[in-house]
């Protein structure tokens, strides 16, 4: 088992970072004299600083690898033991609820889910949402890193066809990368969240609450301020900067820092970019259509903030939304499909990403035309890119894993009495990690309140495998990849 020394050392730095980022909310606990608070976060920083340095310092002179098992099994233990850590101050401060409970809420958190259980009916302090949006943000940025490295190199959902400028470097032993494509993501994913916190402060937002909305907008968190009971967005200003960001966090992180630090010049050869606008105006054509057959209000402002809500896997709902009379259920299904494409495969959105969709159309085109044209020579494209047949065959094994993955949990939540609407909301939600949206799917679900042991064990589950791309998941099940 040579992959395991390197495997918990890079899990030791993991939970080192994550103790780290615990200062800062134990730091504003002080400031506020909530000692409480602060005991809880000391608790955590301690015990995720422990075992983050004894892996460290225990297992710093492990080789690095180049193993199958390493690249399939490290994001898998890295998620689960930061979704424990991440937990750890609910846990100490929230002593009568159950560990399955508040393992929830950890996981919410690194998948930039942004639901949570314990914060449903309740005021929490401002230290704990914080907290909520670092580990959300950390989430983001840990996403993006995994697919620069450990998806693109075994190649899952065809990552090798994406031309990015930060994989350039990553020849090597994906665990040798990880440190040097961190350190290149680094910088565009904290300018971005520097952009959006300055303009929720442009809007009138306060300091505290532009910290919150800007961490988790950039993280494509559905995270709530202190005070709120529910993801409601109401003022025409913040409705608008809301909309530009998550448009915003649509696009590849690439592109953008691209776009800013070059000047008009710059050349976009994303061929997601190009064709992100073709596929918003057919979204939002529909949902016109929808509200105009239906007899509702067309208001393209709302409309197009639920779209791009939705497609962003944030899953914000306006305050006066009114999509639920006779208009709900079409525009529930647009919103499914939105959320179930995503957004660029080098993103903090969840979903099977918008290269892997338009694969499949490229493939569907090329099926139209050689029924067409029997002897003509058919070759599969992606921008400038020919798609091999183990690239769609990577494609295609993500996206029944996907659909695998929707309807056991479906199936499963049903079993334990929930309607079939609730089902499908709990579970799209938890595989595309866009939590609030679960009220635009079901608008009639109650909220994750209220549900037994196995039910947040599942969801839990299906947080980690949508992450995963759930192509990781199928791995495990082959044979090849336990033999010697």
């Amino acid at each position: 088992m040579t992959w395991m020394p390197r495997t918990l050392y890079l899990i030791g730095c993991w939970l080192l970072l994550f103790a780290g980022v615990q200062l800062i909310p134990a730091l504003y606990a002080v400031g506020l004299e909530n000692k409480l608070i602060f005991e809880s976060f000391a608790l955590s920083i301690f015990i995720n600083g422990f075992i983050g340095a004894v892996l460290y310092f225990g297992f710093q002179n492990a080789k690095r690898s180049k193993s199958l098992r390493v690249m399939i099994l490290l994001p898998l233990f890295a998620y689960a033991a930061t979704g424990l850590g991440s937990a750890l101050p609910f846990i100490f401060y929230y002593p009568a609820t159950p560990l399955i409970t508040t393992f929830f809420e950890g996981v919410s958190m690194i998948t930039t889910m942004g639901s949570s259980v314990l914060r449903e009916g309740v005021t929490e302090p401002y230290a704990l949402v914080l907290w909520r949006a670092l580990a959300s943000w950390c989430g983001g940025l840990g996403i993006m890193v995994m697919a620069l490295t450990f998806l693109m190199r075994v190649n899952i959902g065809a990552m090798q066809l994406y031309p990015s400028e930060f994989s350039k470097g990553n020849k090597g032993a994906a665990l040798g990368s990880i440190f040097s494509v961190s350190q290149s993501l680094i910088k565009p994913y904290s300018l971005l969240t520097l952009f959006a916190i300055f303009l929720f402060l442009l809007v009138g937002e306060g300091l505290d609450t532009a910290l919150i909305r800007g961490l988790s907008i950039v993280a494509s968190a559905g995270i709530v301020m202190a005070g709120d009971t529910s993801a409601t967005i109401a003022s025409v200003p913040l409705q608008g900067a809301y909309m530009l960001l998550m448009t915003l966090v649509l696009i590849n992180i690439d592109i953008l820092y691209a776009a800013g630090r070059q000047n008009r010049k710059t050349k976009v050869k994303s061929l997601e970019f190009r064709l992100l606008p073709t596929m918003l105006i057919w979204a939002i054509s529909c949902l016109i259509v929808i509200q105009f057959l239906t007899g509702q209000s067309v208001n393209i402002f709302d409309l197009y903030f639920m779209m791009v809500s939705a497609m962003s896997t944030t899953g914000y709902v306006l305050a006066d939304w009114v999509g639920i009379g006779s208009s709900g259920l079409a525009s529930s299904v647009v919103f499914l499909v939105l959320a179930l494409i995503g957004g660029g495969v080098l993103t903090t959105t969840g979903g099977i990403r918008q290269m892997r969709f338009l694969i499949m159309v490229a493939q569907g085109r090329a099926e139209v035309s050689r029924l067409a044209h029997p002897n003509g020579v058919h070759s599969l494209k992606f921008g400038r890119r020919t798609i091999a047949s183990h690239d769609m065959n990577a494609v295609w094994l993500l996206v029944v894993g996907f659909l695998m993955a929707f309807v056991f949990g479906t199936v499963l939540l049903s079993i334990f009495s929930h309607p079939v609407e609730d089902s499908v909301a709990m579970t799209v939600a938890a595989l595309t990690s866009s939590g609030p949206l679960a009220e635009l799917i079901s608008p009639n679900f109650p909220g994750f309140s209220m549900l037994g042991a196995v039910e947040y064990f599942i969801l839990s589950m299906l947080m980690l495998f949508g992450r995963l791309e759930t192509s990781l998941v199928i791995i495990l099940t082959a044979r090849f990849f336990w033999r010697k």
